[in-house]
């Protein structure tokens, strides 16, 4: 029997980064692990681990006790992006306030911009223009705030508009540089 890989519980690995003194969202190292793969970036989990570190601005020592999740995170949404496994997003439940949420949402499509940067990507003209909105679309997600102290019905709605878009983009951005890049582009640089 085949084991799949298993996305860590937004609170699960909160906790594992806190233990690691690690000062960022499990949602932003989510999406950048997710704007790597839809790159193309193949990462080992010592490489991975070393980009991480970088962007996070943490010593190495004290990531050795979350490497293991951030590599499963990591495995897990290969398998998810490669249609193995639905895609999900790494954010809190609804256990947590709204402004939490949505501020977690928001630190997913930065570090996902951020992967797609890092990884090497350049994204042109010619890239299909769905890939243009996509991401014009997650960058302006990226910008999401909730300031006021009455959450509403429609600040609600909207989150989950906003997280049902990206469900969908993220595995058709994925689908589409894939496709790109196999059609012979060689506008993608890879991490090796």
């Amino acid at each position: 029997m085949q084991t799949q890989a298993k996305s860590p519980a937004f609170d699960d690995f909160y906790h594992l980064l806190t233990q690691a003194e690690v000062a960022t969202s499990p949602s932003e190292i989510h999406g950048m692990l997710c704007g790597f793969i839809c790159v193309g970036s193949k990462l080992n989990g010592g490489f991975l681990i070393d980009i991480l570190l970088k962007r996070l601005g943490t010593r190495p020592a004290l990531m050795l006790g979350s490497q293991g999740a951030i590599v499963s995170l990591y495995d897990a949404a290969c398998r998810q992006l490669s249609g193995l496994q639905t895609f999900q997003l790494l954010l809190p439940d609804e256990r947590h306030e709204l402004e939490q949420r949505a501020e977690a949402l928001s630190l997913w499509c930065e570090g996902f911009l951020y992967g797609i940067g890092l990884g090497g990507s350049s994204i042109e003209e010619e890239t299909p223009d769905v890939i243009h909105e996509s991401l014009y679309c997650i960058a302006e997600i990226a910008r999401l705030e909730i300031n006021h102290l009455e959450v509403t019905d429609l600040d609600e709605l909207a989150y989950d508009e906003a997280i049902e878009f990206i469900t969908h983009a993220i595995p058709l951005i994925y689908e589409k540089l894939t496709h790109y890049t196999i059609e012979g582009s060689s506008r993608f640089n890879y991490l090796h």
